[in-house]
């Protein structure tokens, strides 16, 4: 990781009740409606995507013989159909999760609190972030009405000196033919928006962002509550204290010792060491992520499918490849960017809606 210029200037638990066989009873009742039937149980872990993309549903036992005992049986309920995502995105199964920390989490900011729990309709994502080739394919074939503008060479912040636009403008990847596997960076908020509109999907909202990468079990990292590893993200390591003590600073910290092979971004889905419960790629590290959200202090009233709509400030999420504090990539962590900013360090991924046959 090479440095911002500032910074140079700068000397399990006991088993729960298994709820999966109290559904299994449940939807298995002559005509009955049960909330969830068909739906992997709230809270459940083993409700995760397969390597296709999908989830699938169990079938709905037989309802048993009347009482008239005829021998005739009530019609059993109608079988859901199978949750599918688009290639290359995961399922993450409706549920509920613990969003945000806790009044006493030392290493949580204000924002990040109140912790509530947040209930989820199914979704999917994107298991990478959109790459430098995907977003140029935008701009190359309009659809539908949606045509990305060309990602930016340059980066595009109010406040930058003309010396500090022209050096964190080598970090923009749409400008160096040989990261097209890359994410793609230095795209505002509404660019990112077209682009996964003309993908069919959406942003992801913070709150799906944040079940993807913390699951139902309140992990700390996407991976588990380990500490970040050069195996696990790209972030500071010791390739930054070579860049650092190469410009004089010798005292540069880092989040973990070992080198994670990358100076700036890394190849989308390099590190599958840090794939999230549900196989979700780079939700720590490589590039902040934009999210559908404007950026706003938490509202405790609202638990389902919560969205904070508006700018002028949005969400991102995740962290990026220059971090060296270990707090940045939390599951948790919040950040607010300017929407318009077009910045070295903020890309993106899609979410989408299931489909079912």
């Amino acid at each position: 990781m090479r440095l911002r210029a500032a910074d140079v200037r700068a000397p399990m638990p006991a088993r729960p009740f298994d709820f999966r066989t109290l559904l299994f009873v449940l939807c298995a009742a002559p005509a009955a409606v049960v909330a969830g039937c068909g739906e992997p149980p709230r809270g459940s872990s083993g409700a995760q995507a397969t390597s296709a993309g999908t989830a699938a549903v169990p079938a709905s036992a037989a309802a048993p013989p009347t009482a008239s005992g005829s021998g005739s049986a009530a019609a059993a309920p109608a079988a859901v159909a199978p949750a599918r995502c688009p290639e290359g995105m995961a399922l993450v199964p409706a549920g509920t999760f613990r969003m945000g920390s806790a009044a006493d989490d030392k290493d949580a900011d204000a924002d990040e609190k109140p912790a509530r729990d947040v209930t989820l309709k199914a979704y999917c994502l994107a298991r990478t972030e959109v790459t430098v080739a995907e977003y140029a394919r935008c701009v190359a074939e309009p659809r539908e009405g949606a045509r990305c503008s060309p990602a930016s060479t340059t980066v595009v912040s109010r406040g930058l000196s003309p010396a500090d636009v022209i050096f964190w403008s080598k970090f923009c990847n749409a400008g160096h033919a040989d990261r097209g596997a890359h994410p793609v960076n230095c795209v505002d908020w509404q660019q990112a928006s077209t682009y996964c509109k003309w993908a069919g999907g959406r942003l992801p909202t913070e709150a799906e962002w944040e079940r993807a990468a913390r699951g139902d079990d309140g992990r700390k990292y996407p991976w588990g509550n380990e500490p970040p590893s050069a195996t696990r993200l790209n972030a500071c390591g010791a390739e930054c204290a070579r860049s650092a003590a190469a410009l004089g600073r010798k005292d540069k910290k880092t989040m973990f010792e070992g080198d994670d092979g990358a100076e700036t971004t890394a190849p989308a889905g390099g590190y599958p060491a840090g794939a999230s419960v549900f196989g979700v790629l780079d939700l720590a590290g490589n590039v902040w992520e934009w999210t559908a959200d404007g950026y706003a202090p938490y509202e405790p009233s609202r638990t389902i499918d919560p969205l904070h709509e508006g700018g002028p400030a949005r969400v991102v999420r995740g962290g990026h490849w220059l971090n060296a504090n270990p707090g940045s990539p939390r599951a948790a962590n919040r950040e607010s960017r300017p929407e318009e900013k077009r910045l070295e360090d903020v890309g993106f991924r899609c979410a989408a809606a299931v489909a079912r046959d």
